[in-house]
């Protein structure tokens, strides 16, 4: 997993330290040339060198510091070109080609006569797709580069040859395919703002990206870690647009971005761990630790305000491959090494996310202990009750930094038990309430039973 991580952060550093700047001369880009511009982006065709002119049969070009512009009389369609690759602003939107190919509609295309009647030619090769972009989301892409990271975001996009469509797809914001390379937003936000719409272009285009260039995920933790990355260069976006609190009366579409700023306050890996969305998504690639869906939103509610505690948790159970369920236990929890598995009680099954995460942070400790232990069981009954006075002060001071020296107001039975242990803690006391449990003279004195 290491290597993974290693070779994904250099790519990733490496896409955002390339590039630099161009300046522009003393000229201007007007009416269908500006347009191809932006369609194109102002890095691949870069500053004017002159003003548009026209030569002696009618075309007009226009010298860039990245290639030439041209607008044929003939068809009457503007192209730009670096001198090996052609963009046009057709009939299909704006598609690219190499300089020695022609789409059919173009006037200089050459219709080559059917062969003469013969042995059956060999099959041609199957020539790809070439790359389309709806101009709305050209559009988009060109709002992208108004921040560093999406700059280097919208480079990929071209260097890549990708397309960009609007589609009926589902539920879904946007998918990608990587044969055709081509990303796919749903129709039902076609009318939203070009920022919102650069958020959504982000994922497909960075998924797309890590596919082509390290080929498809390997391991159920790769997969989550790419979602990470993804989700994190999504979240960088909108922190340059708009800023630590966001978009200001934000649509839904943009609410969710703003949500997704909370992901660069802690690791946004976390978050991706604890995601029963992604994790789903990667158990197509291979099976991961199952984590119930309520438990897993609890170790989220466990992380925010900065919880210390919280992330730790989280770490924790990621770096052990540690399983959470709900099930029938003495308790409220426990934990069994052997299955590598932490087991809520069923009877808290509905009780709030802040209780639940109380009650894995307690649990969590234990699978830390045993893997600090290196595996091996407590040796003795002191051991034991040490280990358990440590999970519950962690326990009563995640407790006390949610709700205060008064602990929660009007709590129901079980909340009413952990004020009385953040209480215990608060008045140096918890050792002894430790001591005198039945439940931990019975596990520590009787005998540890996995």
């Amino acid at each position: 997993m290491g290597r993974i991580i290693a070779g994904i952060t250099l790519g990733v550093i490496l896409m955002v330290m390339s590039g630099g700047n161009l300046h522009a001369a003393d000229c201007e880009f007007r009416l269908g040339f500006k347009t191809l511009r932006d369609l194109i982006g102002h890095d691949t065709v870069g500053a004017c060198l002159e003003n548009e002119y026209y030569n002696a049969i009618g075309d007009s070009n226009q010298r860039t510091t990245g290639g030439l512009m041209a607008w044929r009389k003939a068809d009457n369609w503007t192209a730009f070109t670096d001198g090996y690759r052609t963009w046009i602003n057709g009939p299909n939107g704006l598609v690219q080609r190499l300089n020695t190919e022609r789409f059919e509609w173009e006037a200089d295309h050459i219709h080559t006569p059917p062969p003469t009647p013969g042995p059956a030619p060999a099959p041609a090769p199957t020539v790809a797709p070439q790359p389309t972009i709806d101009p709305t989301l050209a559009h988009a892409y060109h709002v992208m580069r108004n921040t560093p990271t999406g700059n280097k975001i919208a480079d990929k996009f071209v260097q890549l040859g990708m397309s960009a469509v609007f589609g009926n797809i589902g539920e879904f914001r946007s998918q990608y395919e990587v044969s055709p390379r081509r990303i796919t937003v749903s129709e039902k936000y076609r009318y939203e703002s070009n920022e919102a719409l650069a958020y959504v272009l982000i994922w497909p285009t960075m998924a797309l990206m890590l596919e082509v260039e390290d080929g498809p995920a390997q391991s159920w933790e790769e997969c989550m870690l790419r979602q990470g990355v993804r989700e994190g260069f999504g979240a960088q976006y909108w922190l340059e647009a708009f800023g630590a609190n966001g978009k200001r009366n934000p649509t839904q579409l943009e609410q969710w971005a703003n949500n997704d700023l909370s992901w660069l306050v802690a690791d946004n890996l976390k978050y991706v761990w604890m995601d029963s969305y992604w994790r789903d998504e990667c158990n197509e690639v291979g099976a991961g630790p199952y984590i119930d869906p309520d438990l897993a939103q609890a170790y989220v509610t466990a992380m925010q305000g900065q919880s210390e505690l919280g992330e730790a948790a989280v770490d924790v159970v990621v770096e052990a491959g540690t399983e959470v369920v709900f099930g029938r236990v003495k308790g409220w929890g426990v934990y069994s090494p052997s299955r590598n598995r932490i087991t809520i009680s069923e009877s808290l099954r509905g009780y709030s996310r802040q209780v639940l995460a109380v009650v894995l942070i307690h649990e969590t400790y234990h699978v830390e202990s045993h893997r600090y232990r290196g595996g091996r069981p407590q040796a003795t009954a002191a051991e034991c009750l040490q280990e358990e006075v440590d999970a519950f002060r962690l326990q009563a001071s995640w407790w006390y930094d949610r709700y205060g020296r008064y602990g929660k107001r009007s709590p129901n039975g079980v909340e009413r038990s952990l004020n009385n242990l953040m209480w215990a803690w608060f008045n140096d006391d918890l050792r002894e309430w430790v001591l005198l449990s039945e439940s931990y003279q019975y596990q520590c004195l009787g005998g540890v039973v996995d």
